[in-house]
């Protein structure tokens, strides 16, 4: 007989390796202990998940989401592209490294540990749409030349992921405020 899945068992997997990650890292986090905490066998987490990469992806995104939405609305908030592009910036390399006590470093050290072919891109894809999307706003000069925007928000991702990194390192390596308002000063066009 198949088995049959259950989203209150999905969810409590989610929660726990949530919770689990935020408490001891992605590398320090095990099947085991993600299946204790969900209150659940080791094995019925692979009826849901592949892999503890897997898992982690599918809260990883969640995450983000809504850590993107969040940054979003105070963007478009914002009505002057100057400060659009200020906001973008501060929040996508500084406040989103550090969000959650640097959860999206948990990324850096899932993607580095995994084998060839484990990587899912579907979310770097749609976390460069939406940064794109808020580029064509904050950057009205760059409304209309696609290729150059594209390397902007692969400039911008590629960079928020060393600042992810280096969020753990301390506040010599991160980016400060006045490195942001430097930036919007380079970048800025209107």
């Amino acid at each position: 007989m198949a088995q049959v899945k259950k989203e209150d068992v999905r969810n409590a997997i989610l929660e726990a390796t949530l919770s689990l990650v935020r408490e001891h890292g992605y590398i320090n986090t095990t099947m085991v202990q993600i299946a204790r905490r969900a209150g659940i066998s080791n094995a019925n987490i692979y009826i849901y998940f592949s892999s503890k990469l897997e898992v982690f992806f599918s809260v990883y995104e969640m995450w983000l989401q809504d850590q993107v939405a969040q940054l979003e609305v105070r963007v478009k908030a914002a009505e002057a592209p100057r400060d659009q592009l200020h906001i973008l910036l501060e929040g996508l390399l500084r406040e989103l490294p550090a969000a959650d006590n640097g959860f999206s470093n948990n990324l850096i050290q899932a993607i580095s540990t995994a084998g060839s072919g484990e990587h899912d891109s579907r979310l770097v894809i749609w976390l460069r749409q939406r940064i794109e999307l808020l580029i064509k706003s904050a950057m009205p000069h760059m409304r209309a030349d696609a290729a150059r925007r594209k390397r902007f928000v692969q400039f911008l991702v590629m960079t928020f992921d060393g600042c992810a990194v280096n969020h753990h390192f301390g506040s010599e390596l991160r980016i400060d405020k006045k490195t942001i308002a430097d930036l919007v000063e380079i970048f800025d066009k209107s």
